[in-house]
């Protein structure tokens, strides 16, 4: 028998600057699409963001921490990788329009085992995202408030 509690989850409130150029009704079709060949990056974030809460089960939390990875190594989020997430299959960057919601979820907080390491490798993704994010072409205002956002939960964590 399981005695494990179910791991709380953190409600997300997504700023409006973070969402303004997605299409709720995109976000809803994307969440809800069946699992195929390929992990589409659209569809795992549109399901954080549709569910409103921090993954607590191990799909979405190991999706975080792929993100951390692909921006920390590669430099860059493709659209879609294969079934482990160790090629891309589109190599395409993720469209411009994904990256405020994207950082701003690595920017978050997070609730769960190490939540402190996990947090300081999401905080320093989403710094490297930014400046990758500058590069394709993302307002310079939202990476601006999303930076701040970065640095006030850093300075949280680290006193």
């Amino acid at each position: 028998m399981n005695n494990k509690k179910p791991s709380p989850q953190v409600e997300i409130a997504i700023p409006v600057f973070v969402m303004e150029e997605l299409s709720e009704s995109v976000v809803n079709s994307l969440a809800s699409m069946k699992s195929t060949s390929e992990n589409d990056v659209t569809v795992f974030l549109s399901r954080i963001i549709l569910n409103k809460c921090y993954p607590s089960d191990s799909d979405k939390s190991k999706f975080l921490d792929i993100i951390c990875r692909k921006l920390s190594v590669h430099g860059i989020v493709r659209t879609s990788y294969d079934i482990q997430w160790q090629f891309a299959i589109n190599r395409t960057p993720l469209a411009v329009e994904w990256w405020p919601a994207m950082l701003f979820l690595l920017i978050g907080k997070h609730i769960g085992e190490d939540t402190y390491g996990m947090t300081l490798k999401q905080i320093n993704a989403a710094f490297v995202g930014i400046d990758v994010a500058q590069e394709l072409g993302v307002a310079q205002s939202k990476l601006q408030e999303l930076k701040k956002l970065a640095e006030q939960h850093l300075l949280e964590l680290t006193g």
